[in-house]
């Protein structure tokens, strides 16, 4: 049993075993799983059973995912998954049958039974480490999930091995073995554990071979590496370049692992996959407000495999015409400097008077220079102008009839936090992005006022993925979208604050309806709680049930938005499409029940 342990707790995934069906299907028919029976299971919860099989009973999802079908292959390895979550709870003397398979040929239905006995639990006894002296023990001993006097935990043993290797790899030991050693009471249902290392020789980088880049330059690829020829082997260097390639939106796949060359030293064998990252998108339609409508936008992540972002985009309808374009270079010429900057143009012509109740021209743009100081942090500076220019306002239809012809002249400091694992789809980490605006630059020429004010602004997600616990790719997200302006003379209406819809913070509401009566605010907070599930992962959908709030203040009030909803978030090829089914949960703004959005969030 012990080697059985060991094998369980030094592999990432169940190996598979020996199985039987009683009465076996026809080739190339499909079996549907009816019931799963675990005769015998009292102590551990049969949907904790149910939950790590690949062969399961259909679920709500079972028409567009695996759920619920027959996979021949995997059944033997089920009972080992099966005896896997047992050895979690710290049965380690509990047995668990191959499994029966009963298929009934007329529905092409299957029953799978498994007979379980489980045993009583385990506790550990005593969890000990091999002493090293390159490592502070008594840290590292405070780290360890096993601890002595509680249930054993194989999920924990693993996880115990995997953070000594890390503290091990940290200190330049690439290739360090974790063994651990069981004596079992059976008497006592006690276990003790002991993890013997062999260290092997400090590890030096030899090369960085890069394989897979069809497009990207290799000078790109080695701007994200720290780790370079003749450096100590750092096991976090290498951790952090992994993830600062994944979250550059360039690879479907990134791979870093280092191999054993001569004697002590090491090449990186870094491994891409690149992925689509050029976007076109074209659409026409009819909308109430601003009649019949197109729109088109083309952006590129990394134009001719330089890593250079670029795009741009246009849109015409009766009422508004708008052209954009930027550009973004992160590593400019592989240093640790990037450059962005962008230009627009929005002209917006209400001919009968009614719509906005004012003709407006728009005019702006933005020059940035940002400094990498790690691979997960980084600063900006940036400066800013725009011109506005109100004509033909109708007063009892504008907003307060407030409008006055202004610029913005505007210089903004921003400090960004990046440590997630995946640029499209994170599932663990945080990003956290704080900014602070001066309006206020310069004067202002005859016929503008000049816009003064300081804004500040943070956004913030969480991401924490369940695979490891469930056994299911299950993600958790937590959102903050915060905002604050001080006046310093002459804050337009136009760059107060409105929440509302999917990019403005609060989805169910119309974009930009959430604001004060009277006018728009100066404070905000909106925060959303998501857990998000894989309908197919074949073609990167998900569905994502979310709860959202808003609340917005100013001079003249507050308005506080509420929703639930679902969305559906499909990596398609022209991009990332989401379709937002919302409910507001109160009566503030205008509703907003569908939302289709094509765009990467933060």
């Amino acid at each position: 049993m012990l080697k059985r342990l060991l094998i369980l707790a030094l592999m990432s995934s169940p190996i598979a075993g020996m199985a039987k069906a009683s009465t076996p299907s026809k080739k190339g028919t499909k079996i549907t799983i009816k019931a799963v029976r675990f005769i015998g299971a009292k102590h551990v919860p049969i949907d904790e059973l149910k939950k790590v099989l690949v062969n399961k009973k259909s679920s709500l999802f079972g028409v567009i995912s695996t759920n619920g079908t027959y996979h021949a292959k995997e059944l033997a390895a089920d009972a080992v998954r099966v005896r896997d979550v047992y050895y979690q709870h710290g049965y380690l003397d509990a047995q668990i049958s191959r499994p029966k398979l009963s298929i009934d040929h007329a529905t092409s239905e299957a029953t799978i039974t498994y007979h379980v006995r489980e045993g009583l639990p385990y506790k550990t006894s005593s969890v000990r480490i091999a002493h090293i002296n390159y490592v502070d023990m008594k840290a590292l001993k405070a780290s360890l999930k096993l601890r002595s006097k509680h249930t054993f935990n194989v999920q924990f043993l693993r996880e115990d091995i995997r953070t000594i290797s890390q503290r091990i790899g940290n200190k330049g030991y690439a290739f360090a073995r974790i063994q651990p050693r069981f004596q079992k009471n059976s008497r006592n249902r006690t276990i003790s554990v002991t993890y013997m290392i062999k260290s092997g020789a400090k590890s030096v980088i030899n090369r960085i071979r890069i394989h897979g880049n069809t497009k990207t330059k290799e000078s790109v690829i080695r701007s994200y590496i720290t780790l370079a020829p003749g450096d100590q082997y750092k096991l976090s260097d290498l951790i952090d370049a992994q993830d600062a390639l994944s979250r550059t939106g360039y690879f479907a796949s990134v791979t870093v692992r280092p191999v054993p060359v001569r004697g002590n030293k090491v090449d990186l064998d870094v491994t891409v996959k690149e992925d689509k990252t050029g976007q076109i998108m074209g659409a026409a339609g009819y909308d109430s407000l601003e009649g019949l409508f197109v729109e088109g936008s083309f952006s590129q992540k990394n134009l001719f495999g330089s890593g250079i972002s670029a795009g741009l985009s246009a849109s015409y309808s009766k009422l508004k015409k708008n052209g954009t374009l930027f550009f973004d270079d992160p590593r400019v010429a592989g240093t640790l400097f990037g450059l962005y900057g962008g230009l627009s143009k929005t002209d917006t012509d209400d001919d009968n008077e009614h719509t906005f109740g004012y003709n407006k021209k728009e005019l702006g743009g933005y020059l940035g220079l940002r400094r990498a100081f790690t691979s997960e942090l980084s600063g900006s500076i940036d400066l800013g102008y725009k011109r506005i220019d109100y004509n033909d306002i109708n007063t009892s239809v504008a907003a307060n009839g407030n409008l006055e012809n202004y610029v913005k002249s505007s210089i903004g400091l921003s400090l960004t936090y990046n440590n997630t694992d995946n640029y499209y789809t994170p599932r663990r980490g945080v990003y956290a992005k704080g900014h602070i605006e001066y309006a206020g630059l310069g004067g202002a020429s005859s016929g503008y006022k000049l816009a003064k004010y300081i804004k500040s602004s943070l956004k913030f997600a969480a991401y924490y993925g369940l695979q490891e616990q469930t056994g299911y790719d299950l993600i958790l997200r937590y959102k903050l979208q915060a905002n604050y302006i001080h006046s310093l003379g002459y804050v337009p209406e136009a760059e107060t604050i409105h929440l509302g819809g999917y990019y403005n913070g609060v989805r169910g509401y119309r974009s930009g309806s959430l604001h004060p009566a009277g006018g728009g605010g100066y404070k905000s907070v909106a925060t959303s709680i998501e857990a998000s599930i894989p309908l197919s992962k074949s073609n990167k959908v998900r569905l994502t049930a979310f709860a959202d709030y808003g609340v917005v203040s100013g001079p003249t009030g507050k308005a506080t938005g509420q929703s639930v909803g679902a969305q559906i978030e499909w990596r398609s090829p022209m991009g990332d499409v989401n379709f937002v089914f919302a409910k507001r949960l109160n009566k503030q703004g205008k509703p907003s029940s569908f939302e289709f959005t094509i765009g990467k969030e933060f």
